[in-house]
């Protein structure tokens, strides 16, 4: 499987396109494609929403055409597609915006941000390749927050490890070479999806594989924007205790969540570093 495959914006513009080649209204479809569709996320930072221009994307003008396609795509729609897949609506600036889990953020809701999770916790090795002469690499030294931040990452997966919560097939942390052994479904969705440390995290991560697979990728500011996440997590986000003993699905998550952040984490220093971090300081 390609890398791009693994973006949620991938997975989202295969659903609106299939949604309208269902439809079928004047061909509409054949003007769609993965490559011209245009997707963004949305900027509100507590929610998992995409927008598109879906009528000037299809050089619809007539209103009649606008008000027969709105019906279709949100009858279809419904008729189609379970609560927990996706929401759409179209906004009072006519785009059409596909919310990926429910905007109320209520747990269990979020059926395909859970699957889209643990395919990302199946991947065992990331390549992200460095662009020549790269102008995001202004810095050659890494700061020492990385290096602190990659340690507690894995210094959390050898616990786990070591109590038997997870099977890691090594605990050297090597780029690449090491990943959570037989794993099985992770239940996501006993996460917060909607304004919490985790949201946040599984955001960023979301942001930074779109702009992966958009080859429009800021190394450093992936790099800062990770580490915050990350460490508001690691601070607030309980793994062990009650936790563990009252919910072990939440800590298991987190875990997964936490193994997730740490690869991508690695590829990006990297790639604007060209160096591997300790797993200890």
């Amino acid at each position: 499987m390609q890398l791009e495959q693994y973006s949620l914006n991938y997975v989202v513009k295969s659903f609106l396109i299939d949604l309208i080649k269902a439809i079928d209204i004047n061909n509409l479809h054949s003007q769609l494609s993965l490559s011209n569709l245009s997707l963004q996320l949305s900027t509100d930072t507590d929610s998992f929403v995409y927008k598109t221009p879906i009528f000037e994307q299809l050089k619809i003008n007539s209103p009649q055409l606008k008000n027969l396609l709105t019906q279709k795509l949100l009858t279809l729609f419904e008729e189609n597609y379970s609560y927990g897949d996706f929401k759409l609506k179209i906004n009072s600036s006519h785009w059409l915006e596909i919310a990926v889990c429910d905007l109320e953020g209520i747990c269990g809701t979020g059926r395909i941000l859970n699957q889209w999770l643990n395919n990302l916790s199946r991947v065992t090795k990331i390549n992200i390749i460095k662009q020549k002469n790269n102008s995001n690499k202004t810095e050659k030294k890494a700061k020492f927050i990385y290096y602190y931040t990659h340690a507690r990452c894995c210094s959390i997966l050898t616990s786990a490890h070591k109590q038997n919560l997870i099977q890691l097939n090594n605990l050297d942390f090597k780029i690449n070479d090491w990943y959570w052994q037989k794993i099985k479904d992770i239940n996501f969705n006993s996460l917060n999806f909607y304004k919490g440390y985790e949201s946040k995290l599984i955001r960023e991560l979301v942001i930074i594989i779109d702009k992966i697979e958009a080859n429009k990728i800021n190394y450093l500011t992936s790099l800062e924007n990770l580490t915050q996440k990350i460490l508001d997590v690691e601070k607030h986000c309980r793994i062990w205790g009650k936790v563990l003993k009252n919910n072990k699905d939440i800590s298991l998550a987190r875990l997964a969540l936490i193994m997730i952040a740490l690869k991508y984490y690695q590829a990006l220093i990297y790639a604007q570093f060209s160096l591997e971090l300790p797993s200890e300081l």
